[in-house]
């Protein structure tokens, strides 16, 4: 056999071999997808309606609403409360002091200095007839006794000598007695300034002692 021949024959067999190869079948993909058709997918088109290009449309001016109205308390509805923390109430001008209320209540108190210092004028004006009364009793009370007394042995009337010698004691007595009553009740008025009780709390004019 010649070369020509062994060439033909190597010729013919390779292109039997040829579209084997080409028949051969391709693995499929993973998860069992295919090649995709080319192309446009149905139902998705590159232009969608409304949504295309072309111009916008135009929006008009915003229609003016007017003022909002006030949303106040309702009729029969209380007012909220402003909220905040509470203050503590300092002393207003011009008040009193309740020390030295209480410090001339103590130790003035049978004068009545301390209802003056408080603008009690007419528990004041008391104090000064319950105290002034008292000394003036213990004052006059021995002189007119002993007046009476010694006219009355002179006149040799034993009435008007004991009604001398009881003016003598008996004056001074309630003198002493309306004297410790008005220094009592000012020394009671003076603690009760101090612990701001009661009515002795604040001044004639209702202003809280500081």
């Amino acid at each position: 056999m010649s070369d020509d021949d062994v060439k033909k024959q190597n010729e013919s067999v390779s292109e039997e071999v040829k579209p084997v190869e080409e028949t051969k079948e391709v693995p499929p993909q993973q998860g069992g997808y295919g090649p995709q058709p080319a192309g446009p997918q149905p139902g998705f088109d590159a232009q969608q309606q409304g949504y295309g290009p072309g111009p916008q449309p135009e929006y008009g001016p915003q229609p003016n609403y007017g003022p909002q109205p006030n949303y106040g308390p309702q009729p029969g509805q209380q007012p909220y409360p402003p909220q905040g923390y509470p203050q503590q109430p300092g002393p207003m001008p011009g008040a009193k002091s309740a020390t030295t209320a209480g410090l001339l209540g103590i130790f003035l108190g049978a004068w009545g200095v301390h209802n003056f210092y408080l603008g009690q004028k007419n528990l004041g004006i008391i104090h000064i007839c319950l105290a002034g009364g008292g000394i003036l009793f213990c004052i006059l009370g021995p002189v007119l006794g002993a007046t009476l007394a010694a006219g009355g042995a002179a006149a040799g009337s034993l009435a008007g000598a004991g009604a001398g010698v009881g003016i003598f004691f008996l004056l001074p007595a309630l003198g002493s007695l309306a004297i410790a009553v008005s220094g009592i009740w000012g020394l009671v008025e003076g603690i009760m300034c101090l612990t701001k009780s009661g009515k002795y709390g604040h001044d004639a004019n209702g202003v809280p002692l500081a």
